[in-house]
């Protein structure tokens, strides 16, 4: 999770902690994670755009998406049970 922190602090995307679950939070447009092949369990994307995570080859346990643009997922070939997209694009 330290080594995700980093990354979001890097690319200066908002985010909270509660417990142990990260959120995207409202005030973040567009989160370009697009170069990260794996992401923690327990992240929420409440952003207010597009999330590109083409490269994740997987997705991990808990991860919501609640964001208002489109989720890229181009080099995912299978989905866990129990994933739902709330986002409002594609």
């Amino acid at each position: 999770m330290k080594k995700f922190i980093k990354i979001l602090k890097s690319k200066n995307i908002d985010y909270k902690i509660i417990k142990d679950k990260i959120i995207i939070t409202k005030n973040q447009g567009y989160v370009d994670l697009e170069s990260l092949t794996s992401l923690p369990e327990g992240i929420k994307f409440e952003n207010q755009g597009n999330v590109d995570l083409e490269s994740l080859t997987s997705l991990p346990e808990g991860i919501k998406f609640e964001n208002q643009g489109n989720v890229d997922l181009e080099s995912l070939t299978s989905l866990p049970e129990g994933i739902k997209f709330e986002n409002q694009g594609n």
